[in-house]
């Protein structure tokens, strides 16, 4: 992701924290503020006035060129599998050279997160749940479908 406008600086207009970008990595900081009498910090500004990009990368690991006929469907795959196609880490951006390996952008927790999420998927019982909201369906042979934020709830007993 990157900010193709930067969010505008707290007690700047857009045109004057526009004025602090400069190229060849010279592009100003907004000037610091007062502390806030509440949180003891300065007030900063992450995402007002901003225009961030970002790649979709849930719709990638959907992409049937990669994943095959049946990617629309949840399967448990190899683990080598997942390092060969998988692209939700963004191991694309993995760049050892920056700031001599220190902001490659590798995930430290990426092994153990792929197999907490392989071990919760094989123990979750989608009869034991439901949304709390009747208009969505958990239907692990359906298509990708992007839902809202829902909360799941204990299934009555059948």
């Amino acid at each position: 992701p990157y900010w193709k406008r930067r969010p505008t600086c707290v007690g700047l207009s857009a045109s004057e924290t526009a004025a602090l970008n400069a190229t060849g990595g010279n592009t100003q900081a907004c000037p610091v503020q007062s502390n806030d009498w509440l949180t003891g910090s300065p007030p900063v500004n992450q995402w007002q006035g901003g225009l961030r990009e970002v790649l979709n990368l849930v719709s990638a690991q959907h992409d049937k060129s990669v994943w095959g006929a049946y990617a629309e469907q949840f399967m448990l795959r190899d683990m080598s599998v997942y390092g060969e196609k998988f692209v939700g880490f963004a191991e694309f951006a993995s760049d050892p050279t920056v700031a001599s390996g220190k902001n490659d952008r590798n995930c430290p927790g990426k092994d153990l997160a792929l197999r907490i999420g392989a071990a919760f998927f094989r123990a979750f019982d989608t009869r034991a749940w439901r949304p709390d909201d009747a208009n969505i369906v958990i239907d692990p042979d359906a298509p990708f479908v992007q839902v809202e934020a829902f909360n799941l709830l204990p299934a009555p007993a059948p």
